[in-house]
């Protein structure tokens, strides 16, 4: 509804593109959508019904490595999101440089950027009360053995990229 006259949506790091592809329907292709993430799988599951205001970009956000090229934005966007990206790409507290990144290269002046991230909090009693939280949800929808097999095989090491919440709200306002 912000968008009637149409957008643009860059999703860093969207994987299959279910977010951006579910925009650009309900947007009736008003808001051209773009998924950029580097990997050939997700590439292949997103031109799985793809709406035809939506597009994949095959690069890396802010830094590429042995064949996969940086993406450089050839506009900006009205809306960037990113999903958890940073926390996988991090490496050194380089959160300030990715909203710069974004901030500078991707986003419109006015834009919106919206950004989803999994916090250390400030003791491990918080830490902990919020994975239950979210550990007693995901119950309704996985089995013991699906929960399982995605702490085993993606969720591993993941913590150790988690930002401080007080510190990326810091770097955001900055």
């Amino acid at each position: 509804k912000m968008y009637k006259e149409g957008a643009i949506i860059y999703d860093i790091g969207g994987s299959e593109g279910s977010w951006i592809k579910t925009i650009t329907e309900e947007s009736d292709g008003n808001i051209h959508t773009i998924n950029l993430d580097p990997n050939e799988d997700m590439s292949e599951s997103f031109h799985k019904d793809k709406p035809e205001s939506s597009e994949m970009i095959l690069e890396a956000f802010y830094q590429g490595w042995e064949g996969v090229s940086t993406h450089k934005p050839k506009v900006k966007a009205d809306v960037v999101h990113e999903s958890m990206m940073f926390q996988f790409i991090e490496t050194g507290g380089k959160r300030k440089e990715y909203i710069k990144e974004v901030s500078e290269k991707y986003l419109k002046k006015d834009g919106l950027f919206i950004t989803e991230e999994k916090f250390k909090m400030e003791t491990q009693e918080e830490y902990q009360i919020n994975e239950d939280i979210k550990s007693e949800y995901k119950r309704r929808y996985f089995s013991e053995d699906q929960l399982r097999l995605k702490t085993e095989n993606i969720l591993e090491g993941m913590e150790e990229n988690q930002a401080s919440f007080l510190q990326y709200l810091k770097e955001l306002n900055e």
